[in-house]
C-alpha cells in the first residue's frame, strides 16, 4: 500500500520499503519531452494543454514543440501521455529554458498560414475554372478565354 509524503515541499510517493518522487504539474507547465521510440532519441520542449481524467487511463496531453535545425521547421503537435506509453518520458523545466520565442513562433505559424491560404485560393480558382467550363467543346471555352 503506499501514500503521498510531503517532505519540506516535495511530494513522494511511499510503499514499504521504497519512496518515490512525485512531480505535480498543472496545465501551461513547460515540459522536456525525451521520445527513445525510434533508434534516433529526440528531445523536444513542450506545454501541458490538458489533463484528461479518464477513469480507465488518465491521460497527460501535450503540446510538443520541433525543431528540425531551421526556423522555419518549427511545428506543433500533440502527444498524449499515460501509464500506457512507453518510449516517453517529461520532466519539467522553467519557461526560461525553452528554446522557443512566441514572437518568431507566431510569425512563422502567420507565415504559414498565409502560404495555406494562397494554396488554397489557387485551389479555389481551379474549382471554379472547371466548372464553368467542364463539358464546353474547345472552341466555347477559347470564346469565352477571350
Amino acid at each position: 500500500m503506499s501514500k503521498i509524503v510531503d517532505f519540506n515541499g516535495a511530494k513522494f510517493e511511499v510503499e514499504d520499503t521504497k519512496v518515490k518522487k512525485v512531480t505535480e504539474y498543472h496545465v501551461g507547465d513547460t515540459v522536456k519531452i525525451l521520445d527513445t521510440k525510434y533508434s534516433n532519441v529526440e528531445v523536444s520542449d513542450g506545454i501541458i494543454v490538458d489533463f484528461l481524467n479518464f477513469k480507465s487511463l488518465p491521460t497527460i496531453r501535450v503540446a510538443k514543440i520541433t525543431n528540425n535545425g531551421f526556423l522555419s521547421n518549427i511545428d506543433v503537435s500533440f502527444i498524449s501521455i499515460n501509464s500506457k506509453t512507453e518510449d516517453i518520458e517529461i520532466m519539467p523545466i522553467s519557461p526560461d529554458e525553452m528554446k522557443i520565442d512566441i514572437n518568431l513562433m507566431n510569425e512563422l505559424f502567420d507565415s504559414k498560414i498565409a502560404s495555406k491560404q494562397r494554396d488554397l485560393d489557387e485551389l479555389k480558382h481551379k474549382k471554379n475554372f472547371f466548372n464553368k467550363f467542364f463539358g464546353q467543346s474547345e472552341e466555347e471555352v477559347e470564346k469565352e478565354i477571350k
